[in-house]
């Protein structure tokens, strides 16, 4: 797990009696030795501490990236922003309101000068 395994995938790789350990034996273990997961975060932050090394050294480091941002997105994920969508339907304002609401809100955006010459060409 400290090289990126998912709990499962580790669980599987660990065999007693000729079948697979599962995420509940997993947790069986960490209540009667709580040690186990001090001893998971120390080699998980060894791992990282090597990757780290690798990627200020490796020319091509994309593989190693990848891995950190997956598996411990948490601390090299990428930032997403959730798109915004907004959506407004105007019902029931008479057409004279909503042309004079626009003429002003265009007011407010268009420059000075270009508001002057527009006025002064008509």
């Amino acid at each position: 797990m400290a090289r990126g395994l998912s709990l499962p995938l580790a669980c599987a790789r660990e065999t007693r009696a000729g079948s697979p350990r599962t995420p509940a034996d997993w947790d069986a273990a960490l209540k009667h030795h709580p040690d186990f997961l001090a001893a998971l975060q120390r080699a998980k932050a060894e791992f990282v501490e090597a990757a780290l090394d690798r990627l200020a050294e490796d020319d091509n480091p994309s593989h190693l990236r990848w891995l950190l941002e997956r598996r411990y997105a948490d601390l090299f994920g990428k930032a997403t922003t959730p798109p915004v969508q907004i959506n407004q339907a105007i019902v029931g304002l008479p057409d004279d309101l909503l042309k004079r609401a626009r003429d002003y809100a265009r007011a407010l955006i268009t420059p000075p000068e270009i508001a002057i010459e527009k006025t002064n060409t008509h």
